[in-house]
């Protein structure tokens, strides 16, 4: 029993100083690393997406669940974008407005966030959706952003 105290303050002390999802970046004395995204046991629930439009709601439910347990406040920058969508046909804009509308506080907190969001969108998606979902890349540069929002309008 003692062990396991020991071992469970040592989590909760290293959470604390930032070892864990944002906390404090992980930076600080004992720190651990951030796991990559797909890392964490939130993502085993997302089924993967392909074309079926009536597994659209519960996915896209789970899926920014998942996402807003890794990354706080995520799940009011993903509803941005689905209002974005939804009300505008030039995703060119999409970046700036997201800053605009103060979701986002620079250029590089959304390359920061494309970069994770990308990297769950191409393990949970295929078929239809992934081929939407890249269409929206810059060569080999993802614009995770655009590229949800057209699953969205497609979906």
């Amino acid at each position: 029993l003692g062990v396991r105290l020991v071992g469970s303050e040592r989590c909760i002390r290293d959470r604390t100083k930032g070892g864990h999802g944002q906390g404090a970046g992980g930076h600080g004395q004992g720190a651990k690393e951030q796991k990559a995204m797909l890392e964490y046991k939130c993502w085993s629930g997302v089924k993967v997406i392909a074309s079926d439009k009536k597994d659209w709601a519960e996915w896209g439910d789970q899926f920014i669940n998942a996402l807003n347990q890794v990354k706080r406040g995520a799940r009011d920058k993903m509803y941005a974008i689905q209002n974005f969508a939804t009300h505008t046909r030039d995703d060119t804009q999409l970046k700036q407005k997201m800053i605009d509308h103060g979701h986002f506080d620079n250029m590089q907190q959304i390359t920061d966030f494309e970069e994770d969001l990308n990297d769950v969108l191409i393990e949970k998606t295929s078929g239809e959706a992934a081929d939407r979902y890249k269409s929206a890349h810059d060569g080999s540069k993802p614009n995770s952003l655009i590229g949800y929002a057209k699953i969205y309008k497609w979906f």
